[in-house]
């Protein structure tokens, strides 16, 4: 039987250990409904766990983590940039407000490895361009040939202006070195970038291990951030 099961962990990008843009964006992030599931980069599990980003927010990082040498856990990182405060507009209507937006970051994450948590990780991170951050909009797996546990990812990706900018060429892979079997690349639709994992996994005889991954893509975009505070039209 299939299942679906979730664990969220909400946590900001510092403690998450991964890297956290210092500066202050000036384009918002924004999301919408788009085409949903794609197909899966390896293979189908018995089980599967699905990570799903909050409103507003996109994937750019999943760290990996195996025991005993079975994948049991991943961490999607979703990023965002948002208006986080608005400071009162002074008596007389001067100054105007001041408008802060800053990187929102959360993690979602599937563990499964029992009972102590995962003796070696892989991180997979868009690196950033400047203040600005990549989010991704394809992913491809491999597996180890025989028991076709995850063994390896790569995500492309892409920056977000008035739509994602299509096959720009940005890449971040990490891999076990015993995995031998290259699996699909799984891409987005033109204009959509990754806002959920859907992660594929088995148990049995060789513990509970991971075995794919398929994306949920939505529409993305980035828009200016306003000095009353709102957001330019599309």
């Amino acid at each position: 039987m299939r299942t679906i099961a979730g664990m969220w962990l909400a946590a900001t990008l510092a403690s998450a250990s991964l890297p956290l843009i210092q500066s202050t964006p000036r384009l918002l992030t924004r999301t919408e409904v788009g085409s949903g599931w794609q197909g899966i980069s390896g293979g189908a599990g018995t089980d599967v766990t699905v990570l799903m980003a909050p409103p507003n927010h996109v994937l750019g990082a999943l760290r990996l983590g195996d025991q005993n040498d079975a994948p049991c856990y991943l961490r999607a990182h979703f990023w965002s940039v948002a208006v986080v405060r608005q400071e009162a507009t002074a008596p007389g209507g001067e100054p105007p407000p001041t408008i802060v937006a800053l990187a929102v970051d959360s993690t979602d994450a599937f563990d499964a490895c029992r009972p102590d948590h995962a003796a070696s990780v892989l991180d997979v991170t868009l690196p950033p361009l400047g203040s600005r951050r990549y989010a991704a909009d394809a992913l491809q797996t491999c597996v180890r040939r025989g028991d076709g546990a995850l063994g390896g990812i790569t995500l492309w990706g892409a920056l977000l202006g008035r739509g994602p900018t299509p096959d720009i060429g940005i890449a971040a892979s990490a891999h076990r070195p015993d995995c031998d079997v290259p699996q699909r690349k799984v891409s987005c639709p033109v204009g959509e970038v990754i806002t959920g994992i859907r992660i594929e996994h088995i148990s049995d005889g060789l513990g509970r291990r991971i075995t794919g991954l398929a994306p949920h893509c939505a529409r993305a975009w980035a828009e200016p951030v306003t000095p009353a505070g709102s957001t330019s039209p599309r």
